[in-house]
């Protein structure tokens, strides 16, 4: 029997990968609402790409200018979690479950990891499990809402957010910190919770920042000094919770977590579909969320994309000095502005 492998990725995490996802040569003004030369955009050859948790387990305070936003104090922490079935759970498993939650409204019971400073692979035999791509759609409408009864625009990449187009002129600010890349030889950076990389599966859009009704929203980007009628904005959906496949996969999944800390510590947890499972889909999540958000998957605040926490990419992860992140783009939903009106 074979079966699907799906890693959920959502909350506070930047994905990295290769090279870029699609490279837009037509528009050389980011921050605007033009028109793409469909013919003129094309795929990059992503071999691989890794995913960053940026460790935002303390509360911490916004570096956004306190004249024009209406954002609280201080910034939430958030958990890193890998979270999975526990009856999925196969002998072998060295790493422990840190914790068992049960939703009332279903039968099985979920065993949660706390993410600790640690690098995670996934091992298993599939049908492109050493081949990497992408959901490359580009939608008939790119800087809009997806057309909700296409499935190549729901799943498409497109709707994650690209730095390159959202910052104006500041390459810094686009650009990953390489002590950040799993090509750095050194020390596990201070700043980094969680390194997921990937060099296989498919990778797609899961889910999208939704309206109270459900439906997909979009979002604008501008500096944070801006007013919230200013023309300096770039309205698209946006994808926060992303999945990568593995498709017909024949055996166990091992899962390596290689804690980088004082000491080298590698432990694993092997799983594979339970007895009796409903559909033949092997799923697990990896999270940086709110408290409040952890375990909520339905509704409105699962989709919502954490605005003021979007200065983490900026300021842990990016090549950006610390004064340039005050000045540098937040996302504010459209038709529901964190900026003041005059």
């Amino acid at each position: 029997m074979s079966y699907t492998f799906r890693v959920v990725f959502d909350g506070v995490c930047a994905y990295v990968p290769d090279r870029p996802f699609f490279s837009v040569k037509s528009v050389a003004a980011p921050l605007r609402s033009v028109a793409v030369n469909r013919d003129d955009i094309t795929s990059g050859s992503v071999k691989s790409f890794v995913v960053l948790l940026p460790d935002l387990r303390r509360p911490g305070k916004p570096r956004v200018p306190r004249s024009a936003l209406r954002f609280p104090d201080f910034r939430d922490p958030h958990f890193p979690l890998l979270t999975f079935r526990l009856g999925d759970l196969r002998e072998g498993s060295t790493r422990r479950v840190d914790l068992v939650a049960r939703d009332i409204s279903r039968s099985d019971e979920d065993g949660i990891l706390f993410l600790r400073r640690e690098q995670i692979r996934f091992h298993l035999n599939s049908e492109n499990s050493s081949a990497f791509s992408f959901a490359n759609s580009i939608p008939c409408d790119p800087y809009g809402l997806p057309d909700l009864g296409s499935k190549d625009e729901l799943e498409s990449i497109w709707w994650l957010p690209d730095l390159s187009q959202i910052v104006e002129g500041n390459d810094r600010a686009t650009t990953v910190r390489p002590e950040f890349l799993p090509s750095y030889k050194g020390p596990f950076p201070d700043g980094l919770i969680a390194r997921v990389e990937c060099e296989g599966g498919r990778l797609r859009t899961y889910d999208f920042n939704r309206n109270i009704d459900g439906a997909p929203l979009a979002w604008r980007f501008a500096k944070p000094d801006a007013e919230s009628h200013c023309n300096g904005t770039w309205n698209r959906a946006l994808s926060n919770s992303v999945a990568l496949e593995f498709f017909d996969v024949r055996d166990e999944v091992h899962i390596e977590l290689k804690r980088l800390a004082n000491e080298v510590e590698t432990e694993e947890i092997v799983l594979a579909p339970g007895p009796g499972a409903s559909k033949q889909v092997l799923e697990i999540h990896i999270s940086n969320r709110e408290p409040d958000l952890l375990f909520q998957e339905e509704g409105f605040s699962r989709s919502a994309l954490p605005d003021m926490d979007f200065q983490a990419f900026y300021e842990l992860l990016s090549l950006a000095k610390l004064n340039e992140v005050p000045a540098l783009p937040i996302p504010n939903p459209a038709r529901q502005s964190f900026f003041r009106h005059p």
